[in-house]
């Protein structure tokens, strides 16, 4: 009688296995794109502070709006052609405020309407020229 209660545990371990390697795999995905939309914040924030203060130096040397404009638009798309500037300003006190947008590029995130958010990355900067 005992007999019919023992199962057949052939394939236990393949089985075992195969689920931590999909799981092993789910995991790594998460981080390759975790690390990318953190990468695309770090590079938007930086491109950011670049532009404010090259705009600041601009603005400086010409007094112009509009030139500094130009040169901070050129400067974006010169060095990160997925960014795009999307507000700048020139202070009363010549300092430059700039908002650069840039939309991470991932596998998998960007699909997924609930954590689309998640993947853009806006960097924020105030900068005053230095003094001659």
């Amino acid at each position: 009688m005992s007999h019919r209660f023992h199962r057949d545990e052939r394939g236990l371990i393949v089985s075992s296995f195969v689920k931590l390697v999909v799981f092993l795999l789910l995991l790594f995905l998460a981080g390759v794109e975790t690390a990318s939309v953190v990468f695309a914040r770090v590079q938007t924030q930086d491109t950011a502070e670049q532009v404010a203060f090259d705009a600041a130096v601009n603005y400086r040397d010409h007094g112009d709006v509009q030139a500094a404009r130009e040169a901070a638009e050129i400067y974006v798309e010169g060095k990160d052609p997925d960014s795009e500037l999307r507000q700048f300003e020139v202070r009363s006190d010549g300092s430059v405020r700039v908002v650069v947008f840039r939309q991470a590029r991932t596998l998998f995130i960007h699909r997924i309407g609930f954590l689309k958010e998640f993947t853009e990355a806006r960097g924020r900067a105030v900068s005053q020229a230095p003094s001659i």
